[in-house]
């Protein structure tokens, strides 16, 4: 019977659990947290169980063929709900809600350039551009992915500040990533995925991801094992929280064990400082290892050995995090008037956004008292300070994302629920951003250690995009370099999303460029216009 022992029981992780305990694999996995999902999973608190935290809200698209897949085997799908448009709403001006709806497709172009965004002539440029991008050819690698978005947008002779700062909301909000830093073959990707399948703009979970998804997908996991000994495999699962990998030992270039730190808490739910360490033991590898755990936990693993035997591990030292925070906000009653999906604040001083999970999660109670998931997108300011949830740092920052959301939606502070109301950061798994010029650093789920494999959104995958399906995809190809070095069992499908046609859109562009350059000439005037006008009448 092949062993296998995964580190990280994130959704990469758990994608090739899945695939190896249905060839008849041992499959062992180390989870520092109490619970399973990792950056996608949820946690409550003994005093408050009924209140599930996200890492943030999840947006699940119709391109993640291979999450997808996962899903309809569990037979969840139906725990997912469709959302169509995406709302802005104005600073000072809570009564006014702008949507675009599906985004990605272009036959929403002349709805989605009239919604009121941007004015009409910025909204076409801006979509234009995307236009322009997918229609771009890819030059190989080292040429086109040392281009930023930034530097690709800026080199395009139709393009105003306005427009290209819709682009920076975009990528801000989705992967807090500017565009300066945002590699722009990343960007195409992301893009032509989601023009290839627009409809609907994304889903849902109907609950939170702990008793929705992961509940179900550990329960599948042991149901998998059970039918491959049914077919005479010897399949095992061994899943083990709040176990901590701190050291790789090696032998003749081969993963050989583990040093493991048994914890008294999870990291996640206690943000008081590092957890308490109950035990230490040492652990033996005797087959295969996947790591599947953030950028910055996989260097710590890099020791001299660790490099010794693999010097391009070193690489991912490289790799940059973008820190970010979720705030759960409780309030005590229904507020009137909070659109339902993902709301971006405009000009919000904390690039606050947030979902209402009352209106989600709560589907047949319509009275439901509000509760957003607020995420705010750059937290970079506030990293340093504590994390701790009674330190005067924290508070202070609470009391700001409140003066920042009154901004937006009407609340008095005796609405707010403030017991419930829980704060948390990624930090020690910040959200890699594919900054311009990284692939070379991102590692492959292969290396030079025979019995090593890693796998994580930031992997060199055919995705090249941070999300949940690139997650997944990278635990698929690690099982799939395992099975096929163990020559065990049928060969692991992993599925490629659909592309928009580049001469497809070569000809959109072509067809469009007279009204994008006639778009930029409106929308240079209507800015001269708006400049001179503050000028002369500066209190208007």
């Amino acid at each position: 019977m092949p062993k296998v022992v995964i580190v990280g029981a994130g959704i990469a992780g758990l994608s090739a659990a899945l695939r190896l305990v249905e060839r008849g694999f041992d499959v062992t996995i180390y989870e520092e947290d109490s619970f399973i999902g990792g950056k996608l999973g949820a946690h409550n608190h003994p005093e408050r169980p009924e209140d599930f935290h996200e890492h943030a809200y999840h947006m699940y698209l119709n391109w993640y063929l291979n999450f997808w897949q996962i899903i309809d085997e569990i037979g969840i799908s139906r725990h997912f709900v469709p959302q169509s448009y995406v709302s802005y709403i104005s600073r000072d001006r809570p009564g006014r809600v702008i949507r675009q709806t599906n985004a990605a497709s272009f036959r929403h172009w002349l709805q989605n350039t009239l919604a009121g965004l941007r004015p009409p002539g910025t909204m076409f440029l801006y979509l234009y551009s995307i236009a322009d991008l997918l229609a771009t050819p890819m030059q190989p690698r080292g040429a086109f992915d040392r281009w930023s978005t930034h530097g690709f947008l800026s080199s395009r002779g139709y393009m105003t500040d306005q427009a290209m700062m819709l682009h920076g909301l975009t990528l801000v909000r989705a992967f807090s990533c500017p565009t300066f830093l945002s590699d722009a073959r990343t960007y195409k990707h992301f893009e032509s995925y989601s023009a290839a399948d627009p409809n609907p703009m994304m889903w849902f979970l109907k609950g939170n991801s702990q008793q929705f998804l992961f509940a179900q997908f550990e329960a599948h996991l042991h149901k998998r094992v059970e039918e491959a000994r049914v077919k005479g495999l010897d399949a095992s699962l061994r899943i083990c929280p709040l176990s901590r990998v701190e050291r790789l030992h090696l032998s003749n270039g081969r993963i050989i064990g583990l040093d493991i730190a048994k914890l008294g808490v999870s990291p996640t739910i206690d943000l008081g400082g590092p957890p308490q360490v109950e035990s230490r033991q040492r652990d033996d590898v005797e087959g295969d290892i996947i790591v599947s755990i953030p950028p910055a936990q996989l260097a710590r693993l890099i020791d001299s050995k660790v490099y010794a035997a693999d010097p391009d591990l070193i690489n991912v030292r490289r790799l940059k995090g973008m820190p970010m925070a979720s705030f759960d906000v409780y309030f005590k009653k229904k507020l009137p008037g909070i659109p339902k999906g993902v709301v971006l604040l405009l000009d919000s001083i904390h690039e606050l956004s947030f979902i209402d999970t009352s209106q989600l999660w709560q589907q047949n109670k319509e009275d439901a008292a509000t509760s957003l998931n607020v995420v705010l997108s750059d937290y970079n300011i506030f990293a340093e300070w504590k994390d701790s949830s009674d330190s005067q740092d924290l508070s202070g920052l609470k009391s700001m994302i409140f003066e920042d959301l009154r901004h937006y939606i009407k609340f008095d502070d005796g609405d707010i629920d403030h017991d419930r109301c829980h704060f948390q950061t990624n930090r020690s798994e910040e959200l890699f951003i594919n900054e311009v010029g990284s692939w070379d650093f991102r590692p492959q789920t292969t290396c030079a250690i025979p019995n090593l494999f890693i796998a994580g959104d930031y992997c060199q995958t055919p995705i090249d995009v941070v999300t949940v399906e690139g997650a997944v995809v990278s635990g698929l190809m690690a099982a799939e370099s395992i099975r096929r070095r163990r020559n065990v069992g049928d060969p692991i499908e992993i599925l490629i999303p659909r592309s928009t046609s580049e001469a497809t859109m070569a000809g959109l562009k072509v067809a469009a460029a007279p009204f994008a350059y006639a778009a930029k000439a409106a929308s240079d005037l209507y800015e001269t216009f708006k400049t001179g006008y503050r000028e002369i009448f500066p209190d208007y």
